[in-house]
């Protein structure tokens, strides 16, 4: 069975989302998939605001409505890394 977007849960945004993404073959013929591991870490305050600034810069530069996600996102730092787990832990 192939596989399905995420957001493809039912409704129309499943059809929007299967004509947008269609279904499509794996990459990699057959092979095994890459392990990854997702790394989240909350910024300092400091480093958080100065994130938001910036994307309310590029916004207003570009002409765009900024993605209130991204305000979200900005108080994160997000890492993935297929660099495996022995010898290369996260400090609590």
């Amino acid at each position: 069975m192939p596989a399905r977007c995420p957001a493809a849960s039912g409704g129309s945004s499943a059809r929007t989302a299967r004509r947008r993404f269609g279904q499509r073959t794996p990459l990699g013929g057959g092979q095994p998939a890459l392990a990854l591991r997702l790394i989240v870490q909350r910024k300092p305050p400091q480093a958080a605001e100065a994130t938001r600034l910036a994307l309310h810069r590029a916004a207003a530069r570009k002409g765009k409505a900024l993605d209130p996600r991204s305000l979200i996102a900005a108080d994160f730092m997000i890492l993935a890394t297929s660099l495996p787990r022995n010898g290369y832990t996260v400090p609590a």
